[in-house]
């Protein structure tokens, strides 16, 4: 009884850290003037693989390139990652 706990635990740990890797999409506000950013640095890193500044200049970036870019994962994007390696 006791294996089976810990086995479903153990599952259940995966899933939840599985779930936190998947890229998020940023909550970006709908207007059609540019946005504006503050400038303080809380670098995300974007499912294109570029580190920006906070979650704002990622929001920024998509309404001028009309691209679709999520956060990969809070932080820098590590160089590994960013050549494939």
């Amino acid at each position: 009884m006791a294996g089976n706990v810990l086995l479903v635990g153990l599952l259940l740990f995966c899933v939840i850290a599985d779930t936190e890797a998947l890229p998020k999409r940023p909550s970006c506000s709908i207007t059609h003037e540019r946005i504006i950013c503050r400038e303080i640095y809380s670098p995300v890193c974007g499912t294109d693989q570029n580190t920006y500044s906070n979650e704002c200049s990622l929001c920024q970036h998509n309404q001028e390139t009309r691209a679709a870019v999520w956060i990969a994962y809070n932080g820098e994007c590590s160089a590994v990652q960013q050549h494939g390696m």
